[in-house]
């Protein structure tokens, strides 16, 4: 059957095309009228307009699906989408426009009876910025909606969920709120769920469980409470389940239907509780399995042994006891293993060094005993080894050497005892903590290949010998070293400390060093904690130390220090603790202390300190002022008023001075004083009782 139209014969079923291009016809003549005589057109036809409506209905996407990316567009801010010109073309909505043939970027289309349809919207990482859309649900032949990575917020549309010839979405990295939708349940084609890393709440819909379809679910890093539906249990197909960092309660699914075919699951960091599902064991194709961060208790099933493709399996931060089962050295292909921050005890399995590709072991914050197994050292891919905060003894295996990939080597607060392995080689190291053991011997010139190392500490230990120079002046990204309470003896390496221009934690204290503190500290004006009491250095404080404009913390008591303090030392502006202590300082104590606005903690007793305190405190810049030490000295004069106006002052003692006159007036009103211990002053009892109710001596205390 044809119809004749002006004289032309046209085939039946495009009858339609010629309807509509006769209406469009009239609505073209209609429309250049009106702008001729500059009549005011409502804004909806203006929109038809720029939409290049001519076109629309021949050969292109329909109108609807024309108007719903004109939406979109403007929803997310379009105008500053980021465009890749290799993807396609700029969305222009030029009068004329055809998305389809002018290969819009980000979208893909297919031609059904003469007509083109939008197939799929993929525009992730492309800066959209607003919401979606309602008119999002005018696309009926959408299979794919990509919008991950943006910074989309408010709602899921609600016509999001009659699109059902939907089977992939992905809106992972953005902020969307509300709620998931029951109605979630009508994509029954639903293959690919992404929605990772949002703003989600409410409960998991139980109609999730109904999509029989669904190979990949990822609900992680949402709000999401309640319990873990059953239905999900169901899924026939599903290989990837990510509930992870929300907020779910209750037990975890003991069974999943598709347990042969699972390859990833995790639950980590909610609030579920109970115990590790003894079914799981059943998943011999399952490569992570993360239980991190929840409230399960019980021991690691036997049945897992059967997980020996795993490559993750994570279980730290739970209630987990028992021992560390052996069959995990048969796990090969594993590079995670964490079993963190449980109650896990007894050895290490001696065949760990079998797992050869283990990148992390987190072993920290248990009960393990006996020692490290010598086969450690098969692992060449090792990038974290953290058995810290156990029992383990016995020596550091002196095999360990190279291990091009070691960033983090954590044995702290453990029983090792012996000497640091001589052959290590950690290249890469960023922290290397062996500190509170009991590691005898001296320091190996190995240490010297740890070029990149931030953090070193071998404090709380039994080592002696001098410390390596090359370790404090070789390493650019040196930031923190602690060797405290050691036997290491000598001086401290007298070098310019140039080469290491982020040090900002160096703790020595109670060890042996002798000789003078190096002039070239100075140089470390990076420099926050400086602590060395409980030493036996000699000679004077350098007056190089005040260069160190970061300092927070100085902390030199309990050496045999001389001289006098340096007078400027109010220029270390940040200081907060300043410990002189039982040394043999002499002269008065510098003024310019008057200059530290974030002091704390001021700490001079045990020494041979004179002159009057009339100039060291003001209360306009000591508003942190607490702690005030001064005993066993030689002050004279009169205790100053300022001192009592410090409006945090906790507690003042100046006991076996020279003092002399009365006590401040306004002493009794230092309402924040705790703390009071002074002698010899007349006064004493007129504020005793008003301060401390009770007391009868004229020693306050």
């Amino acid at each position: 059957e044809v119809l004749n139209v002006t004289s032309k014969l046209v085939p039946m079923h495009h009858w339609h095309l010629v309807l509509a291009m006769t209406v469009l016809s009239v609505l073209q003549e209609s429309f250049a009228l009106l702008v001729e005589y500059n009549v005011r057109l409502p804004g909806y036809i203006h929109h038809v307009r720029s939409a290049g409506i001519t076109m629309q209905e021949l050969g292109n996407i329909p109108l609807s699906e024309y108007n719903a990316l004109y939406d979109l567009y403007n929803a997310t801010n379009g105008a500053d989408w980021v465009w890749t010109a290799s993807l396609g073309n700029e969305w222009t909505f030029a009068d004329n426009a055809n998305p389809c043939a002018e290969n819009w970027q980000g979208l893909s289309c297919y031609n059904t009876t003469g007509a083109n349809h939008v197939l799929s919207i993929s525009l992730s990482d492309m800066n959209l910025v607003g919401t979606i859309p309602p008119s999002i649900g005018s696309f009926d032949h959408l299979t794919v909606l990509d919008i991950e990575s943006n910074s989309l917020h408010g709602d899921i549309p609600d016509s999001v969920y009659s699109l059902q010839n939907l089977f992939y979405i992905s809106m992972h990295y953005n902020a969307i709120g509300g709620t998931l939708s029951n109605d979630i349940g009508n994509l029954t084609l639903l293959q690919h769920l992404d929605l990772y890393s949002n703003q989600i709440s409410g409960t998991i819909p139980e109609s999730l469980g109904t999509l029989l379809m669904l190979e990949y679910t990822s609900l992680e890093d949402n709000l999401f409470e309640g319990t873990i539906p059953r239905t999900l249990e169901f899924l026939p197909k599903n290989q990837y389940l990510f509930l992870g960092s929300n907020f779910l309660t209750g037990f975890l699914p003991q069974t999943l239907a598709n347990a042969a075919n699972m390859l990833y699951i995790d639950y980590g960091y909610n609030y579920l509780e109970g115990t590790l599902p003894v079914s799981y064991g059943s998943m011999v194709n399952l490569l992570q399995l993360s239980f991190i961060s929840n409230y399960l208790t019980g021991s690691i099933p036997a049945s897992y042994a059967g997980l020996t493709r795993l490559q993750n399996f994570i279980l730290g931060l739970n209630d987990l006891h028992g021992t560390v089962p052996s069959f995990v050295s048969t796990f090969t292909s594993m590079t995670f293993f964490d079993i963190s921050e449980n109650h896990f005890n007894g050895t290490i399995p001696n065949e760990i060094g079998n797992v050869a590709g283990l990148s992390k072991l987190y072993g920290f914050d248990n009960l393990l005993s006996g020692t490290i197994p010598n086969s450690v050292v098969n692992m060449k891919f090792l990038s974290f080894f953290g058995l810290h905060n156990n029992r383990l003894s016995g020596t550091i295996p002196g095999s360990l050497d190279y291990l091009p990939y070691l960033e983090y080597f954590q044995l702290y607060n453990n029983k090792l005892s012996g000497p640091i392995p001589g052959g290590l080689n950690f290249p890469v190291a960023y922290i290397f903590d062996v500190s509170e053991n009991f590691l005898s011997g001296t320091f190996p010139m190995a240490l010297q290949t740890m070029a990149s190392v931030v953090y070193l500490y071998f404090g709380s230990n039994l080592l002696t010998g001098t410390l390596p120079s090359v370790l404090l002046t070789v390493n650019p990204e040196l930031y923190s070293m602690d060797v405290n309470s050691n036997q290491l003896t000598g001086t401290l390496p007298a070098a310019t400390y140039s080469n290491t221009p982020i040090l900002q934690y160096f703790d020595g204290l109670d060890n042996l060093f002798t000789g003078t503190l190096p002039d070239s500290f100075g140089t470390l004006i990076n420099l926050q904690y400086f602590i060395l009491q409980y030493n036996q250095f000699t000679g004077t404080i350098p007056s190089s130390i005040t260069n160190m404009l970061n300092l927070q913390q100085m902390v030199l008591s309990n050496n045999h220090l001389t001289g006098t303090i340096p007078l400027n030392i109010g220029n270390i502006l940040y200081m907060q603790f300043l410990e002189l202590e039982s040394n043999l300082l002499s002269g008065i104590i510098a003024p310019s202390i008057s200059q530290l606005r974030f002091l704390l903690v001021l700490i001079l007793s045990d020494n041979r300190l004179s002159g009057s305190l009339e100039l060291v405190f003001n209360a306009s810049v000591h508003l942190e002022l607490a702690t005030v030490v001064l005993n066993n000295n030689q002050l004279t004069g009169m205790i100053p008023e300022e001192l009592f106006r410090l409006p945090k002052l906790n507690s003042f003692t100046g006991v076996s001075n020279c003092f002399e006159g009365k006590f401040p007036a306004n002493m009794c009103n230092a309402i924040t004083l705790n703390t009071l211990a002074l002698d010899g002053l007349s006064s004493a009892s007129s504020c005793r009782n008003t301060l401390f109710p009770g007391l009868s001596s004229s020693y306050i205390v």
